[in-house]
């Protein structure tokens, strides 16, 4: 078996950002709205962890 083998976990996905006025022109329905977002690393040997600081800092700033 290969180090690198995927998961049952694994997946994709796609997103596609653009202004709402260039939705509007294209025709394209508003599925979502983007309020915010916070970015926040951790160290590798407590990986996984990010969210839990990233997801408060996302929602002060809504």
């Amino acid at each position: 078996m290969s180090g690198n083998s995927s998961q049952v976990s694994d997946g994709a996905a796609a997103v596609v950002l653009m202004k709402r006025s260039e939705a509007q022109r294209r025709g394209l329905p508003i599925l979502g709205i983007l309020r915010s977002f916070a970015v926040k690393g951790c160290p590798a040997d407590v990986m996984g962890i990010g969210p839990t600081v990233a997801i408060p800092l996302a929602l002060k700033k809504c």
